[in-house]
């Protein structure tokens, strides 16, 4: 199994400038060759020097959707938010409006990918203007603490 591209995702890739962020975990997708023959799975998980590490096999987007389309984990989405991921898949906004139910679902501590999500949609790119920034991340704010 070789590691062909690694990304960094979650709050960490929005919320890091921002002088009251903590980083409480960082969170990586790494893309690999291939899974070894007896594992079955989509995504294999790990925590490695406490990082959250989640692998999946090289794929194209259309599996990534159908991926998170098929899963009971809406969290999974979040990846579609990250610019370099997108543009590794060539993942457009016409793609991720497809996951719309996806992140109309999202449990409560991921609200702020909602509105990132819906900023994307709005602006029609992967872009975020200071204000849609600072909405994301009070929703982040509140959400963590409550």
């Amino acid at each position: 199994m070789k590691i062909l591209k690694e990304f960094i995702v979650g709050s960490k890739v929005f919320f890091a400038q921002k002088p009251d962020y903590m980083v409480h975990d960082s969170d990586k997708i790494c893309i690999v060759d291939r899974f070894p023959s007896v594992y079955k799975h989509s995504c294999m998980h790990m925590q490695l020097d406490g990082d959250d590490v989640f692998m999946y096999e090289q794929n194209d987007k259309e599996w990534f959707i159908n991926d998170i389309l098929d899963s009971a984990t809406p969290m999974k989405a979040g990846k579609f938010l990250i610019k370099e991921f997108a543009d590794y898949l060539n993942f457009t906004v016409k793609d991720l409006k497809r996951l719309e139910n996806v992140f109309n679902i999202i449990d409560p501590k991921h609200k702020y990918e909602k509105i990132i999500y819906d900023a994307y949609i709005k602006n029609d790119g992967y872009f975020l203007t200071d204000e849609q920034l600072n909405n994301a991340y009070e929703i982040y704010k509140k959400e963590r603490n409550s």
